[in-house]
């Protein structure tokens, strides 16, 4: 199958990543930041997923125009897999939630 995933760089993402190129299916993630931009453990991850066949594609957040380009540069996707957001603190009781949506939504 060809997945196109996002959120590869969180801990379940990347386990999920992990698992869908072991059972054999080509995997396109991407990423909104450039390659450089991910340190500490999400760097790790993402540098780990360097030395797997899946085709990674840094900046190229979901629903800009770069990703939408990258959907027409594919004859077909069987299956888009949206595991990402950008919720820093949502456990606090100041979580913005308008904010969070800005966030994670193109311009």
């Amino acid at each position: 199958m060809q997945i196109l995933f996002t959120g590869a760089s969180s801990f379940t993402g990347y386990w999920f990543v992990q698992a869908l190129v072991k059972a054999g299916h080509e995997v396109t993630v991407t990423y909104q930041g450039n390659e450089n931009s991910y340190s500490g453990i999400r760097g790790l991850r993402v540098a780990a997923l360097t030395n797997t066949p899946c085709h990674q594609v840094f900046e190229c957040m979901f629903g800009s125009n770069a990703f939408l380009d990258l959907i027409k540069s594919q004859t077909h996707w069987d299956v888009l897999c949206h595991h990402a957001a950008d919720v820093t603190d949502y456990k606090s009781d100041d979580f913005d939630i308008s904010r969070a949506v800005a966030s994670n939504t193109p311009c």
